[in-house]
């Protein structure tokens, strides 16, 4: 049915549905881990990550650069080129050998993984692990005004954080058995969307689990955002941009279109998108800059307190 030694990477931006696309994947015979990270406020119903790639992909983030928080741009070959030639490499091949059961697939669900995927890529290659990819997608104007309710980002930084996820996602994925799932077409079928998957990544679907995921798991109050792009007005570029993308993707997601359709497109929305980096490489900075300045802060708040 499935690869001996087989990864499924879960990639989407946050508030994309991920979570809950994860969890549904054990209706498939699917491994998300050991070493979840709780739920909170944020995502009462558990985030189905494991802590230990989480960790791991926060720190190689952390160490290709001292001056930018990278959240939006992936590797550049010279960073990549780092990690494979840092002890990176083994602390992640025997992660993944402990992680991933044998006959039954392992699914990671890591934010930061689409930065990434060209590390991964590698690691699996040199274990023959075969790489396998689901892309959430959810309308940027519902995920932009949640992560401004939730952790107050400016709608326009989550904008260009949407895109190059989707970008990454769409370049690396090239190659790979994958599948665009759109969240709310989950939310609303959840048994059609797991179907799909299950096609696509050639796995068996248990019944009874997929029934308790759709009516017990699956809980549409939690889906506090739903913004129609008619009732959304921005004229930035970021936001055209967004939008042009999710109109083209949503057609892929809906089995209405072909991926072959998509290479035209793909490589109009990747150039306006390279012809920016520099700005937003400055606007990594600023962020790394304010992460710094708050960490100062706490740090001699918390040394005040400790002296009084």
């Amino acid at each position: 049915m499935h690869d001996p030694k087989s990864l499924i990477l879960v990639l989407g931006m946050k508030r994309s549905g991920t979570s809950v696309l994860t969890k549904g994947l054990e209706t498939m015979g699917v491994s998300l881990g050991n070493h979840f990270m709780p739920p909170n406020e944020f995502n009462k119903t558990g985030y189905w990550e494991d802590r230990d790639f989480h960790e791991l992909n926060f720190e190689m983030l952390k160490s290709c650069t001292s001056n930018r928080a990278r959240r939006i741009l992936p590797l550049g070959e010279a960073e990549l080129d780092f990690l494979l030639s840092s002890p990176y490499v083994i602390r992640a091949r025997e992660l993944l050998l402990k992680k991933i059961p044998n006959h039954q697939p392992l699914a990671l669900k890591v934010p930061t993984a689409s930065l990434l995927i060209p590390f991964w890529k590698k690691i699996c290659e040199q274990l023959g692990v075969a790489l396998n990819i689901i892309i959430a997608l959810r309308n940027p104007i519902s995920v932009a005004i949640s992560v401004e309710r939730s952790f107050q980002d400016i709608q326009e930084k989550s904008f260009w954080i949407w895109i190059a996820s989707l970008l990454s996602s769409l370049k690396y994925s090239e190659g790979h058995r994958r599948i665009i799932v759109d969240y709310d077409a989950l939310m609303k079928n959840p048994a059609h969307q797991m179907g799909r998957i299950a096609q696509v990544m050639d796995l068996p679907i248990d019944r009874k689990g997929l029934h308790e995921y759709t009516d017990h798991f699956i809980d549409p109050s939690l889906r506090h955002v739903c913004q129609e792009q008619e009732l959304y007005s921005n004229e930035e570029l970021c936001f055209q941009l967004a939008i042009q993308m999710y109109k083209e993707l949503l057609k892929i997601a809906m089995d209405q279109m072909p991926w072959d359709e998509l290479k035209q497109p793909f490589e109009r929305w990747f150039q306006k998108f390279s012809s920016i980096q520099g700005l937003l490489v400055i606007l990594e900075m600023h962020e790394f800059t304010i992460a710094k300045l708050v960490d100062l802060y706490l740090e001699q708040k918390n040394k005040q307190e400790l002296i009084v």
